[in-house]
């Protein structure tokens, strides 16, 4: 492999040499900002990392570049780390140079070190080929975006899977230029031509010029044109942009060569989005819906899915998406997938904001009061919040609000602030919109302790509100 390496660089190198005069000379740095979409038998959750590509041109469609990488991926259903990183010797061939969008193919070899949480460990080979493309800011910057398939060995048997990996590698980032492009050499001017022999002055025999546009009759292909119009050589009215309507008729006179124009000679907008068919990529977007500079329907959320037609818009980036440019719920419990920590929760099952099961018993841990006062404290209500929105998932559900406190003070007086303290929490759900016939407050005073009243801590447990379903 190593030897197959080296005579592809010594190839590449050689076209080089051959079209030396034609290519940029600057080495170039790339940095990116990656998104790694893991095979699945990494066990591990898609994340993102940084790149940094050296290159240079090598030959009119060629550039070579070695690349670093590497990407920080959670283990899967744990909180373990899995980092990945590597480098790579990557050919690059573009399809064309131009400066607006140099679309390119891109292939590499290279190497791959793999840590994970438990002592996995694994160094092996990997090859990547992918399509990207260029878009230039100014002579020594442009904008780059790739995607890439990337295969890796598992040498190392990570997680006891192999023989191998297949993740899928998507980069944006910046493309610069090292230095200033050097100026081409002017051409030497022309040796002028020695001044020709005065002619014999002819006699001027009688022109007719029926138009009145300077080209005589007998050699005026258009005798018909309009008086005052500018006419070229032949007689006929003036086509600057070469578009088939003259310009004195021509409302768009700089039209791009080729381009489609109506009989005002500007650009044919076939779908009347406002970009012309000339630049429009997706030229048959319905009437009324808004576009890019592209002319294809505008996608504010990047899921894929137009607006237009997107029932979800404001789509977290990286979020997978249905049809409807909504969310996916693999297991219908409300939750998105991307929020869903219990993604495989039973059909039916009530679920928390997390995706997960409720309990029959929710303490709402952090929910507290001053020292003998039933008094919401600010810290509790994002607590509270996140209560509300389960309630108002499942509006048949009814709920205890249990209240509880530590052994300080005497039983009775215990018992009146835990019931206090239930209250304050149901009026606090019901002035947030939760019916009050599903709530009811009971205070339990000092008779349900979870931890010993003996020590600070202890205390602080058994000083506690819950909710217990009912239903």
């Amino acid at each position: 492999m190593k030897r197959t390496l080296l005579g592809l660089v010594l190839g590449v190198s050689a076209l080089g040499v051959v079209h030396a005069a034609d290519l940029d000379p600057r080495w170039y740095l790339a940095p990116t900002v990656n998104y790694t979409v893991a095979d699945t038998k990494r066990n591990a959750d898609d994340g993102w990392g940084l790149g940094l590509a050296l290159g240079k041109q090598i030959a009119p469609n060629w550039n070579l570049e070695g690349v670093l990488h590497g990407s920080s991926l959670d283990r899967k259903g744990s909180s373990g780390s899995y980092d990945v990183s590597g480098g790579a010797l990557d050919l690059l061939y573009f399809y064309n140079r131009n400066p607006s969008f140099a679309p390119y193919a891109v292939a590499g070899l290279g190497a791959l070190h793999t840590t994970a949480s438990g002592g996995y460990k694994d160094n092996s080979m990997l090859a990547n080929i992918g399509l990207g493309f260029l878009t230039q800011v100014s002579d020594n910057i442009d904008l780059r975006a790739d995607a890439r398939y990337r295969w890796s060995g598992n040498d190392g048997a990570v997680f006891r899977h192999g023989p191998n990996f297949s993740d899928w590698l998507f980069s944006v980032g910046v493309q610069i230029a090292l230095g200033d492009l050097p100026k081409a050499k002017a051409a030497p001017a022309p040796v002028p031509a020695p001044a020709p022999a005065p002619a014999p002055v002819p006699v001027k025999p009688v022109v007719l010029d029926s138009d009145g546009d300077g080209v005589p009759d007998d050699l005026d292909k258009c005798p018909n044109t309009p008086k005052g119009v500018q006419v070229d050589a032949a007689g006929c009215p003036l086509d600057t942009d070469g578009d088939g309507v003259p310009d004195y008729l021509d409302r768009c006179p700089n039209t791009p060569k080729g381009a489609k124009v109506d009989a005002n000679g500007c650009p044919v907008d076939s779908d009347n989005d406002g970009v012309p068919d000339y630049l429009d990529k997706c030229p048959d977007t319905p009437a009324g819906v808004a576009v890019d500079a592209n002319g294809c329907p505008a996608d504010s959320d990047n899921d894929g899915v137009p607006d237009y037609l997107d029932k979800c818009p404001d789509t977290p980036a990286g979020a997978k998406v249905d049809a409807k440019g909504c969310p996916l719920d693999s297991d219908n419990d409300g939750v998105p997938d991307y929020l869903d920590k219990c993604p495989d929760t039973p059909a039916g099952d009530r679920v928390d904001n997390n995706g997960c099961p409720l309990p029959k018993v929710i303490n709402l841990k952090g929910v507290n009061f001053d020292n003998d006062k039933a008094i919401l404290r600010p810290d509790a209500i994002s607590i509270l919040d996140d209560a509300v929105a389960t309630l108002q998932r499942y509006p048949a559900l009814k709920v205890e609000i249990a209240g509880h406190t530590d052994s300080t003070s005497t039983a009775r007086h215990n018992l009146g602030l835990s019931e206090r303290r239930a209250k304050a929490v149901m009026d606090f759900f019901v002035s947030k919109g939760i019916a009050a016939d599903r709530l009811t407050a009971k205070g339990y005073g000092q008779t349900q302790p979870v931890g010993d009243n003996k020590s600070a801590d202890g205390r602080t447990e058994n000083r506690r509100v819950e909710l217990r379903l009912q239903n």
